[in-house]
C-alpha cells in the first residue's frame, strides 16, 4: 500500500522528526511499545513494514518515548544532553561520549517535546541542567535568550554593562547588538525550518487509528508555534540595522 510505503519511508529517514516517526509507530502499534525492549520494536517494525530502522531514527523514538514516561528530560543531564544532541541528527550519535547540546539543539528539543506533551509542573529543570543551557549561551556569544529559553533561563549581565564594557574598549555597540540580533535570528530561523519540516511529515501521515482530534491538536500547536517563532523572528529582524548602500 502506499500508505506503507510513505510510513516505512518516515521510519527509515536518518532526517525523519521523532513526532512523525513517533506517531507512525502509535498508529499502528499503541503506546504498548513504551513498554516494550528497543529489540522487540526493531523486530516488529521489521515484520510490519519490512524495513530496517536506523539507529538515529530508533534513538529518536525513544528519546521522546523517555519524555512522556520519565521526569529524566528535567532532571538528568547525561539524559538532556542525548535528547538535544538525538532529536536535531540524522546521523548515529555514540550514547556512550559526551557530547555537549548547543543552542540551536536545546531550542529544538523544547519544541519538539512540547508540542506533544506541555512539560506540566513537573517540568522544571534541575539547577544542573538550568547552569547549563546559561553557560552553553554565554560560550557561544549570546548576551540575549532565544526566545523558548526565556521562561527558564536568563543572562546575568545587563545590556547597559555591556554597552560600558564596548565603549571603554572602542568597540561600536550598536553593530555589537546588530551582530546579536542576528544570533538570534539564527537560531529561530532553524527551528522555523525543522517546523515546518514537521508538519509537512505529520500532513503526509494517512493514520488509522489515531486518537479523533489528537493529530489535529498536535498541527495546531505546531502551527501555533510556528507562527510565534515567525513573529519572533520578524520583529529581530526588524531591529537589525539595514546594510550601507552601494
Amino acid at each position: 500500500m502506499l500508505t506503507d510505503k510513505v510510513k516505512a519511508g518516515v521510519l527509515t529517514n536518518p532526517n525523519s522528526t521523532g513526532t512523525a516517526m513517533l506517531l507512525v509507530l502509535v498508529d499502528e502499534l499503541g503506546t504498548e511499545f513504551f513498554n516494550w525492549e528497543p529489540s522487540a520494536l526493531a523486530a516488529e517494525v521489521k515484520d510490519v513494514w519490512g524495513v530496517e530502522m536506523p539507529q538515529i531514527c530508533k534513538d529518536k523514538v525513544w528519546a521522546l518515548v523517555n519524555y512522556l514516561t520519565t521526569n529524566l528530560f528535567f532532571t538528568n543531564l547525561e539524559v538532556f544532553l542525548h535528547t538535544c544532541n538525538t532529536l536535531s541528527s540524522g546521523v548515529e550519535i555514540d550514547m556512550t561520549q559526551y557530547d555537549p547540546a548547543t543552542v540551536a539543539e536545546i531550542c529544538w528539543a523544547l519544541m519538539e517535546t512540547e508540542l506533544l506533551e506541555s512539560a506540566g509542573e513537573e517540568g522544571v529543570f534541575s539547577e544542573e541542567i538550568l547552569t547549563y543551557i546559561v553557560k552553553e549561551l554565554e560560550a557561544e556569544g549570546f548576551q540575549k535568550v532565544p526566545r523558548i529559553l526565556r521562561k527558564y533561563v536568563e543572562l546575568p549581565t545587563s545590556e547597559e554593562r555591556v554597552n560600558a564594557s564596548l565603549s571603554m574598549d572602542s568597540i561600536d555597540f550598536n553593530g555589537f547588538w546588530d551582530a546579536q540580533q542576528k544570533k538570534l535570528i539564527a537560531v529561530d530561523q532553524a527551528t522555523v525550518n525543522r517546523l515546518l519540516r514537521l508538519l509537512e511529515e505529520i500532513g503526509g501521515l494517512t493514520l488509522k487509528n489515531a486518537r479523533k482530534g489528537a493529530v489535529q491538536e498536535l498541527v495546531s500547536n505546531a502551527r501555533k508555534a510556528l507562527g510565534e517563532q515567525q513573529t519572533s523572528l520578524q520583529k529581530a529582524e526588524g531591529t537589525v540595522s539595514a546594510p550601507p548602500a552601494l
